[in-house]
C-alpha cells in the first residue's frame, strides 16, 4: 500500500511540476525516403513508463490538463527548431477524444500555435484510439472546427474492429496510421497483407494518406511499399530522440 501511494505521489509531482520533456520519432515517405513530420512522445527523468503518467491523470480527472501540456510543450519544442525545419514537414501531437471536447480546448491550442510562427497546417493531431468515445457528435463537430482551421487530423492505432470504421466514414481524417500488429511479420502473413491491400484502396479513394507503425525489417517495409502504403514510422526508419539531435 505505500509503495503505490508513494508512485502516485511521485506521478502528481511529475503532472503538477511539467517534469517531462518530449522525444520525437520520424515519419518517412517510404518512395522519396523523405521526413513527413515527427511525433512527439512524452518522456520523463523521473518514471519509468510515460503511460502510467497518463493512467494517473485519468484516475485523478486530470487528463484534459495533462494533454494540453504536454502538446503545448511538443508545439513549443518544434518552434525552437523552426528555423532547421523544412517548410512541408509536419508536427503529429497526440490527444485523447475527451480532451479534444473538453471545454476551452479549442482556444487554448490556438493560443499556443498562435504564441508561435507554425503555420497550423503544419500540426496534425493524433487521436488516440484507447479511450471509449461517449459523445461521438462532439468528437466530430471539434474535428471538422481543427480542420477548418487548417489543421490537419490522424487516427492512431487503426485496426480492423468496426468503430474504427465508424470513425473514418464520419471523421474524414487526413492520415490513417495503421498499428504495429499489421507490420509485424507482414511479410510472412498473407492474411494481414490482403487486410491492409483492401484498407489502402478505400484511403486511396478517399483522400487519405496512410502510415504504418512499428516497422523494423527491410523486408516488411518493401512489403508496404508494395501494398501502397504511403509512409513507414519504426525503428527502420528512425528511432525517437530529441529534436535537435535528429535535425
Amino acid at each position: 500500500m505505500k509503495s503505490n501511494f508513494s508512485k502516485r505521489t511521485q506521478l502528481q509531482h511529475v503532472m503538477e511540476n511539467c517534469l517531462y520533456y518530449h522525444h520525437f520519432q520520424p515519419i518517412m515517405d517510404v518512395y522519396k525516403y523523405k521526413t513527413l513530420g515527427y511525433e512527439s512522445l512524452l518522456r520523463s527523468k523521473h518514471i519509468d513508463n510515460p503511460r502510467s503518467l497518463f493512467c494517473e491523470a485519468i484516475n485523478s480527472d486530470r487528463l484534459s490538463e495533462l494533454d494540453i501540456s504536454s502538446i503545448g510543450m511538443a508545439i513549443q519544442s518544434f518552434n525552437n527548431q523552426l528555423d532547421r525545419i523544412t517548410r512541408d514537414t509536419h508536427l503529429f501531437v497526440n490527444i485523447y477524444p475527451s480532451t479534444l471536447i473538453s471545454q476551452h480546448f479549442m482556444r487554448k491550442l490556438i493560443n499556443i500555435i498562435e504564441s508561435t510562427l507554425i503555420s497550423p497546417n503544419r500540426i496534425v493531431m493524433e487521436i488516440n484510439e484507447s479511450e471509449q468515445i461517449n459523445n461521438f457528435s462532439d468528437l466530430k463537430d471539434t474535428v471538422f472546427q481543427l480542420k477548418a482551421r487548417g489543421i490537419k487530423v490522424a487516427l492512431d492505432d487503426f485496426d480492423n474492429g468496426t468503430a474504427p470504421f465508424k470513425k473514418v466514414i464520419e471523421l474524414e481524417p487526413n492520415y490513417i496510421k495503421f498499428d504495429k500488429y499489421f507490420s509485424e511479420n507482414l511479410t510472412q502473413s498473407i492474411k494481414k497483407q490482403e487486410i491492409l491491400k483492401s484498407l489502402l484502396h478505400y484511403c486511396s479513394s478517399n483522400n487519405i494518406q496512410t502510415i504504418l507503425e512499428g516497422i523494423e525489417t527491410d523486408k516488411d517495409l518493401s512489403v508496404a511499399k508494395s501494398l501502397g502504403i504511403d509512409f513507414g514510422q519504426g525503428f527502420l526508419t528512425g528511432k525517437p530522440d530529441l529534436l535537435d539531435r535528429l535535425l
